[in-house]
């Protein structure tokens, strides 16, 4: 009650829509802090302590391999069982975009491939089918396209990978077991597995049985040989074996990889500390601009 004063009605009068202001504003603000928090623990899981790794091992240039070229089968395990305990392996770092860039590439040229014929099944599974209108049945043709393009696509990416991700994770796992690289490893394994997969599965275009698996081992063998015969480019342009080429290249590339993750550890880290940059692409501006600092102060 004002008991009829007007300065005590004026000083009691409350503005329309200043009480649903504050109410919106406490809910917002409790909205932003539950994102935050949540923001937050995803940035933890991601820079936690993961389960130790230890460090790649150097060797004495960077044209040996990382371990002794220690003989023998408990050895040579040894040395393939560091691939998976090290961090940032070259093997299974290769070996992962190897897989995903031929699925890809069969993916696109199954997918292709299949168009023509695709129209053609289309036309004759459906002679004489009644449409809605003319938009029903051109959005029938593009469904059974796509569909058609993704089952062919897959199943030439499957092949794909399958083809080549043994060829190149066998090669480099013997590699490693034997820490030694020959070129010859290339073509034979290309054989051995080309061989084995089209008698498994008829993977290639050739009839089932002794020919066609001979077939498709003399396919593997050629390619194995092109492969081969790049990477000997590839060692000539460095006026080395291909051991050492191969060997320079792995540590070259992991060296490549540990600054990637080193660079993804600080990403993660800026955005753990600085409320404000909840954008992944600002973190990562923003780290850039700190090592150029860095390289700026450290040439002055």
């Amino acid at each position: 009650m004002s008991n009829g004063d007007p300065k005590a009605s004026t000083s009691d009068a409350v503005e329309p829509g200043a009480t649903g202001q504050s109410a919106l504003g406490k809910l917002w603000t409790g909205y932003k802090e539950k994102l935050w928090r949540a923001r937050q623990e995803r940035i933890h899981e991601t820079i936690k302590a993961k389960p130790a790794k230890t460090p790649p091992p150097q060797g004495a240039t960077p044209y040996d391999p990382p371990w002794t070229r220690e003989p023998g089968f408990e050895a040579g395990w040894a040395r393939v069982k560091s691939l998976y305990t090290t961090e940032n392996s070259m093997e299974l770092s290769i070996l992962q975009r190897i897989c995903t860039g031929t699925f890809a590439a069969g993916f696109l040229m199954g997918g292709l491939a299949s168009y023509k014929d695709a129209q053609r099944v289309y036309e004759q599974t459906h002679v004489g089918t009644r449409y809605l209108s003319m938009r029903d049945a051109i959005v029938r043709r593009i469904d059974y396209g796509i569909l058609r393009f993704a089952i062919a696509g897959a199943k030439m990416g499957v092949k794909a990978a399958l083809i080549t991700g043994p060829v190149i994770g066998l090669t480099t796992h013997l590699s490693a077991y034997r820490a030694k690289f020959s070129s010859a490893y290339v073509p034979l394994i290309s054989g051995a597995v080309s061989g084995a997969l089209h008698a498994v599965g008829g993977v290639f275009a050739f009839p089932l049985g002794i020919i066609g698996v001979t077939k498709a081992i003399g396919l593997g063998i050629a390619s194995g040989c092109s492969l081969a015969a790049v990477f000997q480019l590839f060692a000539l342009s460095l006026d080395k074996t291909g051991d050492q080429a191969y060997w320079y290249f792995k540590n070259e590339l992991e060296k490549e990889l540990r600054g990637h993750s080193e660079f993804d550890r600080k990403v993660a880290q800026v955005m753990a500390e600085n409320p404000d940059m909840w954008w992944r692409a600002s973190a990562i501006r923003h780290v850039r601009k700190l090592e150029e600092k860095e390289s700026e102060a450290l040439d002055c």
